[in-house]
């Protein structure tokens, strides 16, 4: 028999042949990835993530837990204590001191609000505030007490005044060490370069300062609280005292350019309670490698924070959780390779150890089919 052929026109192709090629050069391409392509990006884990997000936006972001340790139950509360003053008739100067992690007790005075003066006070008991915490000093009491630890916290004023008699500057900081701000003038604070500072002018967001921890110390458990009044009290962890004790070192200046303008002010604070009478507890998942990489990206745009201070509040503070994010993303993708390469190996090694070779299988299957 003579198989027909089919003779092509002028400039006719194959189409299958064209379909066939095509399909196999897309499946070269795919096989093909330039260099450096099938590096893993890494991003921090939802607790990191969300511990960022909390540091940064103390008054709204999601309440967690800090994750530099095991696996806990804790009951995580965010307390507030908030009013309002007005600036001297002599000194027409607000100042506010802060000691966050006295929020964790209702009994003792974490935020001093004391007007017409020239410089802070000499401790909490001038114009002290309390917070509205569940619990009081006495229920902190190890080992079968409450115990509590501050996660997130800001500090915040706001000028609502007249724009007739607006003017002045406000200033804000974080002591860097943690070390007392009490008697402090706007002079000690201008001098620290992560301090902050922003002429008053009507209509303005919030100016805030806000809380980051800087050594273990601020991320132990409060177990003791010795008291001897509203301003004078020992925080202790483990029956020590910590470092810092009674020590506001949260400073807010508001120098005005008149007597009786209205300032409003607000405190937040995100703590959270262990215990075995503690009840409402949620998970906290661990995560010390991400938790570690927040607080170093933290501390590597605090002064940024200072640089972006003529921004609103809510501007710097998404501005701050932002580099935050982008920081600790980059250093955990960089770190990604050497990381793959570990897993690898540690992958290789456990084949190699457990599971059976091909020649095995095959003499296995040989021997069953006899």
């Amino acid at each position: 028999m003579v198989k027909s052929k089919t003779r092509r026109r002028a400039g006719q192709t194959n189409t299958n042949k064209n379909k066939t090629s095509t399909t196999n050069n897309k499946k070269r391409a795919r096989r093909a990835r330039p260099v450096g392509a099938t590096q893993p990006r890494c991003c921090l884990s939802p607790i990191a993530s969300a511990y960022a997000e909390l540091l940064a936006h103390p008054d709204t972001g999601p309440l967690v837990g800090i994750p530099n340790g095991d696996t806990i139950y804790s009951k995580k509360q965010r307390l507030w204590v908030r009013g309002t003053t007005t600036t001297g008739a002599t000194n027409p100067n607000v100042h506010f001191l802060c000691q966050p992690f006295a929020a964790l007790a209702n009994d003792i005075n974490c935020v001093s609000v004391a007007p017409n003066l020239t410089q802070a006070p000499a401790n909490l008991a001038t114009g002290g505030q309390v917070s509205n915490s569940s619990y009081a000093s006495s229920s902190f009491q190890s080992p079968s007490g409450v115990q509590g630890r501050l996660v997130a916290s800001v500090l915040r004023v706001r000028y609502v005044g007249t724009a007739l008699n607006a003017g002045g500057i406000e200033y804000g900081l974080q002591q860097p060490t943690h070390g007392g701000l009490n008697n402090s003038s706007s002079t000690a604070l201008m001098v620290q370069t992560s301090c902050l500072h922003r002429p008053i002018k009507a209509g303005e967001d919030w100016f805030e300062v806000h809380y980051r921890p800087v050594d273990h110390n601020d991320t132990s458990w409060v177990d003791g609280i010795s008291r001897t009044d509203a301003a004078t009290f020992t925080l202790q962890s483990d029956g020590n005292d910590v470092a810092f004790g009674a020590y506001p070192f949260i400073c807010l200046i508001v120098m005005g350019a008149a007597a009786s303008q209205t300032i409003e002010w607000e405190f937040f604070a995100d703590v959270e309670y262990a215990g075995a009478n503690v009840t409402g507890k949620t998970l906290t998942p661990p995560d010390v490698q991400g938790w570690a990489t927040v607080i170093a990206a933290y501390s590597q745009f605090e002064e940024a924070t200072a640089a972006s201070q003529d921004r609103k509040a809510t501007e710097q503070s998404n501005f701050v959780s932002g580099s935050i994010r982008s920081y600790a993303d980059s250093m955990l993708t960089a770190a990604a390779p050497y990381v793959q390469s570990a897993l690898t190996a540690a992958g290789s090694a456990i084949i190699n150890r457990y599971m059976p070779r091909p020649q095995a299988i095959n003499r296995r299957l040989t021997h069953l089919l006899q």
